[in-house]
C-alpha cells in the first residue's frame, strides 16, 4: 500500500508550545474534634472550561506558522478537505490530505470543524495510518489529528475507533520522540475524560511506561519529559490505587528535589505540574505524606514560599504542605521545623495574592491549631491568632471559614491556656458571626459552641461581656429554638444555663440582633463606639 518514493521522510509541522493548563482544586477541611487532626471533606476538583483547546485539562497540537502548502489548505472549506482525504489514492495525496486535516484541526476555534471530520468518517482512516507498517510521516500526522480530536468532546469516538491499541504500540516501540510526545498527549486526553476510557487506558500499563520514560531521560525538562510529567499530573487528578500512587510519588519526588535546586525559570511549568501532582497524590494518603517527608521535599517547599525565583504557583505548594500538616503529629512537626510559621504571616497580608492563597494558609493554620501543645504554642508565639481574627471578619467567606475553624480549634485544643489573649486580639467576634448563619454545618456550629464555652469558662466576666456586646446571648437563645441539630441545641442551652443565667432572652429592640446594613453584617449593641461590622463583599460570598 505504501511506496513513498520521492516523498519526504521528514516530519514537518510539529507541535508548538501549548497554552498553560488551568487547574483549580479546592476543598474544605473539617476538624474532627475528638481526633483533633483530620483533613476535612473530600477534595472537589473544579475544571474551568474556556475555549475548546483549553478544556478539560487537555492539550492540542497548535501551529505557530503555516507554510505555503498549509495556507493553500486553509483556503478550502472543511468538507472539501475531508472529502479529499477520504478519496485520496496516491501516497503523496494521502499524506497531503492528512496534513490538510492537521491544519484545520490545529487552527479551528470551535467544534464545527471537529464535527465535520468525525461525522465525515475520517477517523477510521486516520487510525489505519497508525499501523506499524506505515511510514513515520503518516503516523505522526495522523497522531496529531487524532490527538486534536481527542482533546474535544469527541474523545469517546477516538476510543471507540480502536486507536488506543496503535497509539500504545508507538508509545512503547517508536524511537521518534516527537511521535511519542503526541502519543502521550492523545492517551492523556482520553484518560482525562474518566470512566471506562480512563480505566481501559490505565490498565494497559500507561503509568509504568511513563515512569520508564522519565527514568531513561537524562534531562526531564526536555520536551518528552515535559509531556510525560504533564500526563502524570493529569492522571493524578482522579483517585489512584496505592501502588501506582507510590510509584509516581517516588519518581516525581526525586525529579522535584533535583530541579528545585537549579532554580531556572524555564522549568516553571514542569515544576508546577509536579507540584499539582503532589497536591492530588498527598490528599488523605498517609503513605504518600510520609514519602514526601522522607524524600526531603518539605524544606524545599517551604523555601518556595519565601524565595520563589522560578515564579512557581503558590497554591499547589500550600496544598501539599497543608496535606502534610493534616497528617500525623510527626509530619506536622516536620513542616514546622522547616519554618512554615514565618512564611504564613506574609501570605495573609500580601494584597497580590488571590483569596485562594489566604484560604490555604488559614486551613494550614487551623490544622496546626489542632496539633500538640508544643505546636499550638509555636503558632501562638508568632502572633498568627491576631491575623486570623482579622481575616475571619474582613475577608471573603472562603477565607473567613478557614480562619474561624482555626480560632475554634485553638480555643478547644491546647490553646486554651492562651484564651485571654484570643479575647484581647478580637477572637470572639468571628465566632459569634457563625451563630447568626442561617444554615452552618453541624460540625462548624458545634465546634464554635465548644470554643465559646471554653472562652466563657476561662475568660470570665470580660468574655461574657464581649459576647453580649455582639448579641451572642440572643443568638444562642435563637439557636436553642430554631436549630435543626439536637447536639447544637444542647450545647447552646448548656452555655446559656452556665454563663447567662438560663433565662429565655426576649429583646424587642428593633436594633438588636444581626442586621445587614450596606453589605455589612452589623451587631446591635448599645455603645456606638463598640460597633462591629462584617463585610461580605459581593452577593456571591454572602452566607448569612
Amino acid at each position: 500500500m505504501f511506496g513513498l518514493a520521492g516523498s519526504s521522510s521528514s516530519i514537518s509541522g510539529g507541535p508548538s508550545e501549548l497554552p498553560s493548563k488551568e487547574r483549580i482544586a479546592s476543598y474544605k477541611p473539617l476538624l474532627d474534634s475528638e481526633v483533633g487532626r483530620q483533613s476535612r471533606n473530600e477534595q472537589t476538583l473544579e475544571i474551568r472550561k474556556q475555549k475548546k483547546h483549553q478544556a478539560l485539562k487537555k492539550k492540542r497540537g497548535m501551529s505557530n506558522t503555516l507554510n505555503n502548502d498549509d495556507e493553500e489548505w486553509m483556503q478550502l472549506d472543511d468538507e472539501h478537505i475531508v472529502y479529499f482525504f477520504n478519496h485520496a489514492t496516491s501516497n503523496t495525496d494521502r499524506l497531503d490530505s492528512i496534513r490538510g486535516l492537521r491544519c484545520i484541526l490545529a487552527t479551528c476555534e470551535d467544534d464545527a470543524t471537529v464535527n465535520t471530520v468525525v461525522h465525515g468518517n475520517a477517523l477510521p482512516r486516520l487510525v489505519e495510518y497508525l499501523r506499524p507498517r506505515c511510514p513515520p510521516e503518516f503516523v505522526y500526522e495522523s497522531l496529531w489529528c487524532i490527538n486534536n480530536i481527542a482533546a474535544t468532546a469527541h474523545s469517546q469516538a477516538v476510543f471507540n475507533s480502536g486507536a488506543v491499541k496503535d497509539i500504545m504500540y508507538h508509545l512503547k516501540n517508536n524511537t521518534n520522540n516527537e511521535i511519542r510526545e503526541t502519543c502521550i498527549m492523545a492517551l492523556t486526553n482520553i484518560v482525562s475524560d474518566g470512566g471506562e476510557m480512563r480505566l481501559s487506558v490505565l490498565s494497559q500499563s500507561l503509568i509504568d511506561i511513563l515512569l520508564d520514560i522519565l527514568h531513561d531521560l537524562k534531562d526531564p525538562t526536555e520536551s518528552l519529559g515535559f509531556q510525560t510529567i504533564w500526563s502524570l499530573c493529569t492522571i493524578c487528578q482522579e483517585p489512584l490505587e496505592d501502588g501506582p500512587a507510590m510509584k509516581i510519588t517516588a519518581t516525581l519526588g526525586v525529579v522535584f528535589c533535583n530541579l528545585v535546586q537549579l532554580q531556572k525559570k524555564y522549568m516553571a511549568e514542569i515544576m508546577n505540574d509536579i507540584l499539582w501532582a503532589f497536591s492530588y497524590l498527598s490528599k488523605s494518603r498517609p503513605n504518600v505524606l510520609e514519602s514526601v517527608v522522607q524524600l526531603g521535599m518539605i524544606p524545599y517547599l517551604v523555601t518556595l514560599l519565601n524565595e520563589n525565583q522560578m515564579n512557581l504557583q503558590i497554591q499547589p505548594v500550600l496544598k501539599v504542605l497543608g496535606n502534610v500538616v493534616a497528617g500525623t503529629e510527626a509530619q506536622t512537626q516536620s513542616v514546622l521545623d522547616a519554618g512554615i510559621l514565618a512564611s504564613l504571616q506574609p501570605l495573609f497580608h500580601d494584597a497580590n495574592h488571590p483569596w485562594e492563597i489566604r484560604k490555604e494558609a488559614a486551613w494550614m493554620a487551623s490544622n496546626i491549631c489542632a496539633g500538640s501543645q508544643t505546636q499550638v504554642r509555636a503558632l501562638f508565639e508568632t502572633g498568627l491568632i491576631e491575623d486570623l481574627a482579622l481575616i475571619a471578619l474582613e475577608d471573603c467567606w472562603q477565607v473567613r471559614n478557614e480562619a474561624i475553624w482555626a480560632i475554634a480549634n485553638f480555643c478547644t485544643g491546647h490553646g486554651s491556656k492562651y484564651i485571654q489573649n484570643v479575647v484581647d486580639q478580637g477572637g470572639i467576634a468571628p465566632l459569634v458571626t457563625v451563630l447568626a448563619m442561617t444554615s452552618p454545618s453541624e460540625d462548624m456550629i458545634c465546634e464554635v459552641l465548644d470554643a465559646l464555652h471554653k472562652i466563657l469558662e476561662v475568660g470570665g466576666f470580660r468574655s461574657r461581656e464581649i459576647i453580649e456586646e455582639y448579641d451572642g446571648h440572643v443568638l444562642l437563645n435563637e439557636l436553642t429554638l430554631e436549630s435543626k441539630s439536637e447536639i447544637a441545641t444542647q450545647k447552646a442551652s448548656k452555655i446559656l444555663d452556665l454563663f447567662f443565667g438560663g433565662e429565655t432572652i426576649v429583646d424587642e429592640c428593633e436594633n438588636c440582633g444581626p442586621q445587614v446594613v450596606d453589605k455589612k453584617f452589623k451587631f446591635g449593641i448599645n455603645d456606638p463606639s463598640m460597633e462591629a461590622t462584617f463585610d461580605f463583599g459581593d452577593n456571591s460570598n454572602r452566607m448569612f
